[in-house]
């Protein structure tokens, strides 16, 4: 029986989705230098926040793909699960 519900569980997975590819050109490029609007919140230290990238992988498994919103404590980015195909969000701060 353990060996039916092992077949069962295995022809049922999925592959891992392979992480997107983002343009590297067709939009505008923001200099470092310009202040982003979360950055120009009352209290907001430079330093103090992990930096987040459209596209960067988080935990090898999660692929950002957009950000959602932000606040005074954190980023809130939109994020595809990888392993099993799914989407979810991600907060950084």
């Amino acid at each position: 029986m353990a060996s039916i519900l092992k077949w069962a569980r295995s022809a049922t997975r999925r592959k891992p989705s392979p992480p997107l590819r983002f343009p590297t050109t067709g939009y505008e490029l923001i200099s470092d230098a310009q202040p982003l609007d979360e950055e120009q919140i009352e209290g907001f230290k430079r330093g103090l926040y992990y930096p987040v990238n459209i596209g960067d992988m988080l935990m090898s498994k999660y692929q950002v793909v957009g950000k959602l919103g932000y606040g005074v404590m954190s980023t809130v980015w939109l994020a595809r699960n990888l392993l099993i195909r799914e989407i979810r969000t991600a907060s950084s701060g």
